[in-house]
C-alpha cells in the first residue's frame, strides 16, 4: 500500500496582505500552489487580480512571505522562478508582426536566440496561429490578440503560468483549443486560472480557490466545491421559490412540464431543511457550492 504523493509543491504562500492606501485587497492569506492547475474564483474586488499580479512580479504587497521550489522541492529565489503571465489587459504594438512580437518575448524571457524559432513556431501550432505569422497586429481580431496572450505565456516551458481571464473574447472552438492545451502543460507546470467562467473551472483545474473580500473561502479538490451544498439544491417551482427568496437562492429557471417553470433553489445553511421534504432534492453542481460559498460570506460579513 503505497501512499500517492502529491503533486509537488511550486508556490508556498504566508499571510500575504495587501492593502491600496486605506482599502484592504488581500487579507494575511496563506496558501500554497502545487504542479497541476488551480482556479481562482471570486467576484469582482475579491482580490483574484491582485493576487495574480504578486505572484507574477507585477504588483508589490505590504507584509508576508511568498516561497518558490524547484522540481526537487528545495527553496529558490524567485528571479530564477521561470514565470509566463497573461493579464487581464494585454495589448500588442500595431506595427509589429504576430512572429515579431513572439520573438520580442522570447527575447525578453531569456531564452537563447538559437531556441527562438523552435519555441515560437511551437507554441504559434499549438494556438492555431501559424497562419496569421506575418500579420501585422493592428489587423488582429480581440480573439486573435487573446490567443497571441496565451502563446507567449507558455512559450519556453515556464515553471508557473498564470493566466487571468484567459478565455476572455475566445470562440467556443478556441476554447476548447485552450482547454486542450492546458490540461497537457498543467502535467509539468504550475498553472493558475483566474477567471469567472465556472465551465473553464470544471474541465481544467485539479484545485479551486474561492475568494471573496480578500478572505479564502475554499481551497480544495475541484469536485468538492460542489459538496458545500449538499443536500441543500432543490427543484421548486419558480413562484414559491420568489416566496422564499429571504432563506435562499434562485440559482437558475427553466420550464418543466405543462407550462410550469420551475427554479433551482439553494437553501441557506442556518434554515433547517424539515419543510423542504416536499421538494426535489438535487445533485449538487460546482455552481452551486460557490454560489452558497458568496452568499454565506456576504450574510456574515464583517469588517
Amino acid at each position: 500500500n503505497h501512499k500517492v504523493k502529491e503533486k509537488s509543491e511550486v508556490i508556498k504562500i504566508d499571510a500575504l496582505y495587501k492593502r491600496y492606501r486605506k482599502k484592504q485587497v488581500l487579507n494575511s492569506i496563506s496558501c500554497k500552489f502545487n504542479v497541476g492547475c488551480t482556479g481562482l474564483l471570486g467576484p469582482n474586488g475579491s482580490g483574484k487580480t491582485t493576487m495574480i499580479k504578486i505572484l507574477s512580479g507585477v504588483e508589490k504587497y505590504n507584509s508576508g512571505n511568498i516561497l518558490f521550489y524547484n522540481k526537487q522541492e528545495h527553496e529558490i529565489e524567485r528571479k530564477k522562478v521561470k514565470i509566463g503571465y497573461l493579464p487581464q489587459n494585454f495589448g500588442l504594438i500595431k506595427d509589429y508582426t504576430v512572429y515579431e512580437h513572439m520573438e520580442l518575448f522570447a527575447c525578453l524571457k531569456g531564452l537563447p536566440k538559437t531556441e527562438w524559432n523552435e519555441n515560437v513556431d511551437y507554441v504559434l501550432n499549438l494556438l492555431n496561429l501559424s497562419d496569421i505569422k506575418d500579420v501585422k497586429c493592428r489587423a488582429l481580431s480581440g480573439g486573435m490578440v487573446r490567443r497571441i496572450g496565451i502563446a507567449q505565456a507558455i512559450l519556453g516551458n515556464p515553471d508557473v503560468i498564470i493566466f487571468d481571464e484567459p478565455t476572455t473574447g475566445l470562440d467556443p472552438e478556441e476554447r476548447i483549443r485552450f482547454q486542450n492545451i492546458i490540461l497537457q502543460i498543467k502535467k509539468q507546470s504550475c498553472v493558475i486560472i483566474a477567471t469567472h467562467l465556472i465551465e473553464d473551472v470544471m474541465e481544467i483545474c485539479d484545485n479551486v480557490m474561492v475568494l471573496a473580500k480578500g478572505d479564502i473561502l475554499f481551497l480544495d479538490k475541484t469536485e468538492r466545491l460542489a459538496e458545500v451544498a449538499a443536500n441543500r439544491v432543490y427543484n421548486i417551482k419558480y413562484d414559491t421559490a420568489k416566496v422564499l427568496e429571504q432563506t435562499g437562492i434562485i440559482v437558475k429557471s427553466q420550464y418543466g412540464e405543462q407550462g410550469n417553470v420551475y427554479a433551482r433553489y439553494i437553501l441557506d445553511k442556518d434554515v433547517t431543511q424539515d419543510e423542504f421534504k416536499e421538494y426535489e432534492c438535487m445533485e449538487p453542481q460546482i455552481e452551486d457550492g460557490y454560489l452558497s460559498l458568496l452568499r454565506e460570506h456576504r450574510k456574515n460579513y464583517v469588517r
